[in-house]
């Protein structure tokens, strides 16, 4: 366990990571560091038209590799529609915005679909995972895929027998699929073998049941388990707000995570954090603001 970020406001989010960098916001204020070299900058976003009705929220963090650039992706939603989880798409407008720059560009989504339910809007729980220079997240039955050259979406086909209770995860090399059943005991993993032709297969199962763990976990009751993939053999599960385990992919738990300082009370992002000494010109460009105090501590 190695501390990257410090706050004491629990206002503060952190909604995505690239190229380490990391995106956190306070309230409706975003800002954008590097933890390795201790620059942050604040952040624009694209405008809310209107305040009262439509809300704008962080969908994906990624490099455009053509032109060197750091950018985002952005939605704006109806907050009465996406409190009751049921957006239409056609009332969705997504945006592109440079990092850097205050100039948002409208990214046209396809006319005919048939989507409603959109968690890329809760991309601080669910984040996208991006995979051959494409932002892939989960829409009802189907995966979005957000080609971040073309600026185009798309959809991909997953299995429908997994049902509900299914998450995206990344193995650094595929995409996967974690199912849990409705007990939240047991967690399928399927893997994409074939991207373009969109075959998964199924590649291996975690037993909570059978796994020994001490103290023994409390199964009664619990939320649906979050996992992340830490290389191709070891991952995380978080299978409560108080219980973080590393395992292996054949359900050998290989110890509990905790923290000194935290005690167990850990919880899984899913973002996957790569030091690098990655500068922006955003940075240089406040420097008046970068003298000032931000709403974090480096501890990195």
């Amino acid at each position: 366990m190695q501390p990257v970020l410090q706050y004491a406001s629990a206002t503060i989010v952190h909604h995505a990571i690239c190229d380490g960098l990391l995106i956190l916001s306070r309230q409706s204020h975003y800002y954008i560091c590097n933890p390795a070299t201790h620059k942050w900058a604040s952040m624009p976003h694209p405008p809310q038209r209107q305040p009262n009705t439509m809300a704008v929220s962080l969908v994906g963090f990624y490099r455009h590799h053509p032109s060197g650039e750091h950018r985002v992706l952005w939605v704006s939603y109806p907050i009465n529609a996406a409190a009751k989880g049921d957006v239409a798409v056609e009332l969705l407008e997504y945006f592109v915005l440079t990092v850097g720059s205050d100039q948002p560009r409208c990214i046209q989504w396809p006319a005919v679909s048939e989507q409603r339910f959109v968690p890329a809007i809760w991309s601080y729980q669910c984040p996208p995972i991006l995979h051959r220079g494409n932002l892939h997240w989960l829409m009802d039955f189907n995966i979005t895929v957000f080609d971040t050259i073309a600026e185009t979406f798309r959809q991909m086909s997953r299995p429908a027998q997994l049902g509900d209770y299914v998450s995206l995860l990344d193995t650094g090399n595929t995409l996967a699929l974690c199912r849990t059943d409705h007990n939240c005991v047991t967690l399928d993993v399927w893997v994409l073998r074939d991207y373009d032709a969109e075959m998964w297969i199924f590649q291996y199962q975690i037993n909570l049941l059978v796994m020994e763990v001490s103290p023994p976990l409390n199964l009664k009751g619990i939320e649906i388990p979050k996992m992340a993939m830490i290389n191709e053999r070891e991952l995380l599960i978080e299978q409560c707000p108080c219980r973080l385990l590393h395992c292996d992919i054949d359900g050998v738990l290989l110890g509990n995570v905790e923290s000194k300082e935290h005690g167990n009370f850990l919880t899984l992002t899913r973002h996957c954090l790569q030091e690098s000494m990655i500068s922006l010109p955003l940075f240089e460009t406040q420097k008046e603001a970068m003298n000032k105090e931000p709403p974090f501590a480096f501890v990195l």
